[in-house]
């Protein structure tokens, strides 16, 4: 199942992206994640780095390869909750906004979960509105 959401700022793409980038303060803005850190970090582009939560009682982790290329985040679990995820951060510039924004942040998700729980993914804008409030709170726009 592949997910896209999209966000418009008026911080600068720098700004932005160093929010982003900088995994261990995702405790912080993100809903029930208790924990984030890095695990191991090959050189400045790739890591791999550990989310724990606790969803009503139900704790669990996230670990996953991350690698950073200009103004990008792959990212690609190896192990977690998923049946299979990887994701993406984009993030650019905006050249001529309506608004005035100057940048424009995707998150995209492609991911499988467990069976018992896909009809109500695929279905639901709960989900999709659960991430696009935790994007916005995020990145503070």
């Amino acid at each position: 199942m592949k997910k896209e959401f999209t966000r418009y700022s008026f911080e600068s793409k720098d700004i932005l992206f160093e929010k982003i980038k900088d995994f261990t303060k995702y405790k912080d803005t993100i809903s029930f994640c208790t924990n984030s850190y890095l695990k191991k970090q090959f050189n400045e582009t790739n890591y791999v780095g550990i989310l724990e939560f606790d969803i009503f009682k139900k704790k669990f982790e996230l670990e996953s390869l991350n690698k950073i290329e200009d103004y990008c985040i792959f990212i690609k679990q190896l192990k977690g909750p998923f049946s299979r995820m990887e994701a993406r951060w984009i993030v650019t510039d905006v050249d001529k906004s309506f608004f005035g924004h100057k940048t424009e942040v995707k998150f995209i998700l492609d991911f499988e979960v467990p069976i018992f729980l896909r009809y109500l993914i695929k279905n639901s804008s709960t989900f999709d509105t659960f991430v696009e409030t935790e994007i916005k709170k995020f990145l503070v726009i």
